[in-house]
């Protein structure tokens, strides 16, 4: 399992604003993701580690 993290930027109504999609590239065909969205706090490096926790389980 090789978990990568993966920027998005969206355009939005207020402007682009950056999320982080968390997926394994050694995966293959289609497999579920997690993508975190930032709050207007923004997103922690704490959020990153839980979604790989999440992603790890498959």
């Amino acid at each position: 399992m090789v978990l990568t993290r993966q920027t998005i930027i969206h355009d939005g109504p207020g402007g682009p604003f950056e999320s982080v999609a968390v997926v394994d590239d050694a995966a293959a065909g289609p497999v579920p993701g997690i993508l975190l969205v930032p709050n207007v706090l923004g997103t922690k490096e704490a959020d990153f580690l839980y979604a790989e926790k999440v992603a790890a389980l498959g």
